[in-house]
Parts: structure tokens; sequence; C-alpha cells
């Protein structure tokens, strides 16, 4: 017996270009500025940690911090990938605040259409309305 799949799982969502790539710009353009500054305690430490980590330290035995071991996942990946440094940590930074107003649109966009709602940003209603 196969399930039916809700048309609003099927159906791809477009983003709206200008409504997402406004935050995605002005996000990135405040990080960048922070690219070359030293790391804080917290990022030094996760960094530390993940470094004995993948030189066989046991977390949560041999190394302690008290942050879930995603978290640290990410920073030993930094480490492995030779990007364990403050330039390489702060790249990260700017890509996660850039993915997270691509990510935070397209949810809202699942979820009106999981209403049966369509969404469209005022710039593109405003535009259809003057033509």
């Amino acid at each position: 017996m196969r399930r039916r799949v809700p048309a609003y799982v099927l159906r791809p969502v477009r983003p709206h270009a200008p409504a997402v790539l406004v935050p995605i710009v002005v996000t990135m353009l405040m990080r960048v500025r922070f690219v070359t500054s030293p790391l804080t305690v917290d990022e030094g430490g996760y960094l530390a940690v993940a470094r004995a980590w993948s030189r066989g330290a046991r977390l949560y035995e041999d190394v302690w911090v008290d942050r879930p071991q995603g978290l640290l996942t990410v920073y030993r990946v930094l480490h492995v990938l030779g990007l364990g440094t403050p330039v390489g940590i702060r790249l990260l930074a700017i890509g996660a605040a850039a993915a997270a107003p691509f990510a935070e649109e397209q949810l809202g966009q699942r979820e009106l259409a999981c209403l049966g709602h369509s969404w469209e940003p005022e710039s593109e209603s405003l535009t259809k309305s003057i033509k």
C-alpha cells in the first residue's frame, strides 16, 4: 500500500531573489570585517579540543568542553582541512550567516505551501500591480 505524497512536498520552492539576497549580502558584509580578527576564547577552546581529538584524545574524558559533539566535529573538520585558523573559522561563519536567510525563506515557503498559501514579497507584488 503506497502512501500519497502531498502536493506541497513535490512542488519546487523557488527563491525570491530580491527578498533573500538583501539579508544575505548585508550579513556577509557585516561579517567580512571580522575575518582578520583574533579568535575568541570560545573559538580557541573549541579548536584546541578539536585538535586534541584529532590526535587521539577522547572527547569528554581526555579533553572536555561543555558543547555538543556536532560543534566540535565542525571544528575538527576545519582543522583536518587545514582551515583551523582564524580566517578559516571566520569564512565558515560567513557561509553559515549567508545560508541562514535562504534556509529560513525556504522553510517559510514550505510551511505556507502546507497551509495552501503562497508567499509573494512586497517588491514582486508591487511591480506586478504597476504593470
